[in-house]
């Protein structure tokens, strides 16, 4: 996927000029539903998702909400479809696997817990349930009426919001806020580390958790001069966070989200990089997609999410606690 075009983050002409492919797109949309026959399995569902295009920050909290549970004494199961992956599964991940075959996110979500990427998440749901998983987490599929989900939780990303408030691809949204306000349990508001975009959240009549997403530095000698490079929904997010973080960048560079290096790309930036005197950087779900040689030569930089209440967090799980304990 490219990167979000610009109009999509402030009202435009362009944007006026796609409205009427948006009303296309919202009637697909409702037509769409008529097609799912939604199923129940007999473990909750977590469902973690956006209604926005590109990245908000649903894995680091998909992986953050795994490790709270696990924490809890419970055994979840990710839930996926493996975007960009050649594989459709249903499909364990395992360490044999390569982003290439899964995608790189069911890659970061297998080292937590086991990840099934399924194209039909009705067969994913079933296999998660036989091989003993006491719950699904699902990153994404806010947007998927396959399966009945205990729990949905909107992520947004504070730093972008929702764009221009247009529907897909005279904007960034896949469904109304008010559309998806009728099925949202809470949202997890992720803030950014530069400014956060105002937004009316007075259509969700849900609790707001405040997180911030945290760089990992444990590694990283910040007396050293760094290049960085990613493919991310939103690069800038990225660099703000190392230069936040005190890292001294020489160069930064931005590819598609998702995109897949090849070994003269990754060449081409250990080279400018030498030239400047610094070592490489990127972010983890980018170097999971670097040819196995390239890993040598380049580090990233991981993230956790911090949740600035975790009795509040607790308290909004405990529908699912409960089900647990029944």
């Amino acid at each position: 996927m490219l990167n979000k075009p610009k109009f999509w983050s402030k009202p435009s002409f362009l944007s006026s000029l796609l409205l009427p492919l948006s009303h296309i797109y919202l009637l697909l949309y409702i037509c769409r539903k008529f097609f799912f026959k939604k199923r129940k399995v007999n473990i909750p569902i977590i469902c973690v998702g956006n209604i926005t295009m590109g990245g908000a920050g649903k894995t680091p909290i998909a992986i953050s909400l795994a490790k709270f549970l696990i924490s809890k004494g419970l055994n979840p199961h990710f839930l996926t479809r493996g975007y960009k992956g050649k594989l459709k599964g249903p499909v364990l991940v395992s360490k044999e696997h390569s982003s290439r075959d899964v995608g790189d996110e069911p890659i970061l979500l297998s080292e937590i817990a086991p990840t099934w990427v399924s194209q039909n998440k009705q067969d994913g749901a079933i296999l998660a349930l036989e091989n003993n998983a006491d719950l699904i987490i699902m990153d994404d599929g806010l947007q998927n009426d396959s399966l009945y989900k205990d729990l949905s939780i909107l992520v947004i990303d504070g730093g972008f919001g929702f764009g221009n408030k247009k529907l897909i691809p005279a904007g960034p949204l896949r469904e109304t806020p008010r559309r998806a306000s009728k099925k949202i349990d809470f949202i997890i508001f992720v803030n950014d580390p530069e400014r956060n975009v105002k937004l009316d959240l007075s259509s969700f009549k849900c609790p707001i958790l405040e997180s911030d997403i945290e760089t990992i530095l444990d590694d990283i000698d910040l007396n050293k001069n760094f290049s960085g490079f990613c493919g991310i929904g939103r690069p800038e997010k990225f660099f703000s966070s190392l230069k936040k973080s005190g890292i001294k960048l020489k160069f930064s560079r931005s590819f598609p989200d998702h995109h897949q290096y090849s070994e003269d790309e990754i060449m081409k930036i250990i080279e400018d990089a030498n030239i400047e005197k610094s070592e490489v950087l990127t972010t983890k779900k980018d170097w999971v997609r670097l040819p196995e040689n390239a890993k040598l030569m380049i580090s990233y930089l991981d993230c956790r999410i911090k949740f600035h209440d975790l009795a509040k967090l607790q308290k909004n799980l405990n529908k699912i606690l409960e089900i647990k304990s029944d």
